[in-house]
Order: C-alpha cells, then structure tokens, then sequence
C-alpha cells in the first residue's frame, strides 16, 4: 500500500523485497527487486545512503564492488550521524604498554544464537598470559546456557543495553581496550556508531556481516584466502588479517553441555535417500532451487528436508516443485529444534545441499560436525565462498563445485554410488577430530597470534596493513 501512495518509496521495497525472498514469493519479486536497484543506484549516484541495507544487498548480489558501494554509503551515514559528539580518545601511552592487551568483543548476540554457537569456546581458551578478555553485550538477557557460558569465561562482560553510542564508547575507552572487535557489522543489531567514535587503537570486523563494512573506522576483517582472495582487496575498506584455515571459528565439542555422537544409523535399502539443506528461507533462490528439483528427478526415492520459518515459504516451495514436475511431498518441511536437538536429527540426513548466493556458513558447519557431508558452489564474493573455506579446512575440498551443472553431477553421483558416500562420511569421520575446522584451540592461537601482530604493528606506530598468520 505504501508503494501504491508513493512509487518512489524505497524504504517500502526494501522491506518487500526481503519479505518476498523469506516467503520464496519469486515470482512477485522480480519487479519490485528491479526497482529497488533502480532505487539504490540513483541514491548512490547521488552521494546519498539508499535504503537498501548491506546485508539485504550482498544477498541479492555476488558482486563484491556493488556491495562495497552500497556497504560504504551506509558506513557514511554511520560516521554522519555521530559527527557532531567528538569525544577525544587518545592511545598515545598505550604503545608504551606491557602486556596483557585487552581484547574488547563487541556484539549483539551473546545469547542463543547462531554467532554465540560458534564462538562459544573461545573466550575461555584465551591465554591470560598475553590477553584480557571482555564483552561487551547490546543485545538482551535470554537465560541461555551460551549467555551464561560467555560471562563465566571473559574476564569481564558488561550490558550496553540502555546506553548511547557515545556512552558505551566512552565505557569501552575507559576500559582501555586495545583491540575492539565487532562481531556484527551491518546486521541487525549493530551498533557501528559505537565503533565509529574510535574508541579502541585497533578496531578489528570478524563474523555478523560477510563482507566490507566499507567503513575507514575499521582496521582489519578477520578472514581467510578463500573467502576473500587477495584480488578481493580492492573491494574492502578493511585490510585482511589472513588465517591459515577457515576464518570460521568453531566449537561443537559441547552442544548445550552434551557431546554429540556421529556414529551412523542403520539404513534399509528401501528407506528415502535425504538430502537436506537448513539453510534460511531467504538464502534459497530459483537458480539452485531448480537444481535442486533436477537432482530429485534423477534420484529416485529421495526427498528433501528443508527448515523454513514462514508458512508462505512452505506454500510456495511446494508450488514450485510442482512447476519443476517434482510431487511436493518428497519436499519433507521440518521444525526450529534446540542446537543440541538439531545435531541429532542431522545425523539421519544422507547429504546436504548448500544455497548459493549466500552459504550455510555455520549450517555447514553443523551438518559435517554430525557426519553429514555437504556439497556446495564456490561464488564471487565472500557469502558465496563460505562453505568452499570450510569445506577445505576440513579436508574435502572434493566437494566443492565451481558449477552448477557440476554442483548437479556430484550430488547425483554421490546418491547413486553408495559406496562413494560411504567413504566421504568415512573420510568425514576421521577427518573431523584431525583436521583444522574443529580444533578450536589451535584456532585461538591463531588469531591471537594476529592480535598480537595488530597490535606490534600499532607500537611500531606503523600503519594498518596486511597479516598473514603462519603457523608454527
């Protein structure tokens, strides 16, 4: 209705067009995306911030130079609403300092989340001989075991909630944090204002946005050369703190408290062969959805679980199986489970399926952590190139497509010759507790062994540049 009373409303076709992709509406999305890009273009013509957000734009568009234009105006506007509070932080003595360096963790879901499943061993492993670790929460209490966990293990967790920008920032300084690092970016939640103060030497990006903030406030983005080639350079704002592995951390060592066996259930020969793909709603599109049908039709007696989160999507997916000549029952729709819940039922899936514009990322994860391998599509920019990097780090850069038509044969092939799935999930199996993607205490030394080159660099009085963490 707001488009019909004014055309030209862009915040409206923002918001419409992320409806339609968390619905899979594709067919009511075409139009309404193409005028919202024509509206984002003549906003950023105009040296203006369109209403079209970063993250809702890197979903749409594997185009690294579009999405650091867009990333950019909206880091301006960050920088243009704090402008006039100019509270002076200065670090002129901090290059003079001994250790520990403080680490400041700055971010929106530190509770049942997926970023806090992820992160959920790190702050305890830290060294406490070199760093001192606090969070810095702006997101709300949830009880959960992960917000509980994440306070006992930092050293000191403190609630923004209810403070400005300019007071959690001034907090954040008063802490003397030496190295601030957002977990957020432009996602919802985020408050770069707090960051655009400058309250900390060194501002560091990891994990939340997959991408540039395109903001000159930020020093570095944790990342690895998959998900970001050093030719993606010219697209991000920030200099790469390259890891060895994947720049995902993760910990499944403990789900909710509880170790999650892998160990394989007994199939019969008649039993479904499940595909599976619990990637958000908004993540699948028609490209690999239609792929997606192509691989049903050429593996009989296969299904496909999916977990959407709107009952349009459900409506609509079926639908479009239907168009593609695929029975919509053999698309099995299954509910939101707690992460431990979730780890367990995995294990009945055969192979996952990836999205392609944006990757599982920590879906991905989930799904090799419980013996599930995972064939995805190697993208143009770093939503796209997620699971790529994971898939590497442990061990199976075999199942990564560089097409779809490719994406298409290898799953096919990997349904019909059980034998070469029984080897993947043996591979899988082994590979798991040796190689780099799980081991969260050699990824900790790691980043921290970038912290510390950060922050050498800072004493040096040098400025940002480029790390490579080698290890040793």
């Amino acid at each position: 209705r707001a488009i019909e009373l004014d055309p030209d409303y862009a915040s409206a076709y923002r918001h419409l067009v992320h409806q339609l992709q968390k619905d899979c509406s594709w067919s009511q999305m075409e139009a309404p995306a193409a005028e919202l890009d024509r509206l984002t273009k003549a906003s950023l013509d105009a040296g203006v911030r369109p209403a079209e957000d970063p993250f809702l734009n890197l979903t749409r568009h594997p185009n690294p130079a579009r999405n650091l234009a867009v990333a950019r105006a909206w880091s301006a506007d960050v920088v243009r609403r704090v402008a006039d509070l100019k509270p002076v932080f200065s670090f002129d003595d901090r290059r003079f300092r001994s250790k520990p360096i403080t680490i400041g963790y700055l971010s929106h879901n530190f509770h049942d989340h997926p970023m806090a499943h992820l992160m959920i061993g790190l702050f305890g492993l830290h060294n406490r001989n070199t760093f001192k670790i606090n969070c810095y929460s702006c997101g709300g209490e949830d009880h959960s075991y992960y917000r509980r966990r994440i306070r006992r293990d930092c050293d000191k967790f403190v609630d923004l909630h209810g403070k400005s920008h300019l007071e959690a920032a001034q907090t954040i300084y008063q802490d003397r944090v030496d190295i601030l690092v957002d977990l957020m970016g432009h996602t919802r939640g985020s408050r770069m204002e707090i960051c655009a103060f400058r309250p900390a030497p060194i501002q560091v990006r990891y994990l939340g946005l997959a991408g540039t903030t395109g903001a000159d406030f930020f020093d570095y983005i944790i990342t690895d050369k998959i998900v970001t080639p050093r030719a993606h350079a010219p697209y991000y704002t920030e200099n790469f703190a390259y890891l060895p592995h994947c720049y995902q951390i993760n910990d499944y060592r403990h789900a909710d408290g509880d170790e999650i066996s892998v160990a394989g259930q007994s199939r019969l020969p008649t039993d479904p062969f499940i595909f599976c793909s619990f990637n958000q709603d908004y993540k699948i599109e028609p490209v690999m959805f239609d792929c997606w049908m192509q691989i049903l039709r050429r593996v009989p007696n296969s299904i496909l679980w999916l977990m959407v989160r709107h009952k349009a999507a459900v409506e609509n997916l079926s639908i479009e199986a239907r168009k593609r000549g695929i029975d919509p029952d053999r698309l099995v729709f299954v509910a939101r489970r707690s992460k431990s819940e979730h780890l367990a039922r995995l294990k009945n899936a055969d192979l996952a399926l990836d999205t392609r514009i944006v990757n599982g990322a920590a879906t991905t994860s989930d799904a090799l952590w419980a013996g599930v391998p995972v064939i995805t599509l190697e993208g143009a920019h770093f939503a796209s190139r997620m699971s790529a990097s994971i898939l590497t780090a442990v061990g199976l850069p075999e199942l990564i497509a560089n097409s779809i038509e490719e994406y298409k044969a290898m799953a096919v092939q990997t349904a019909l010759e059980r034998d070469r799935l029984a080897g993947l999930r043996q591979k899988l199996a082994q590979n798991r507790l040796t190689e780099p993607l799980f081991d969260t205490p050699r990824f900790v030394v790691n980043l921290e062994n970038a912290y510390t080159e950060m922050w050498e660099i800072f004493k040096s009085d040098f400025k940002p540049r480029r790390i490579e963490v080698i290890e040793s």
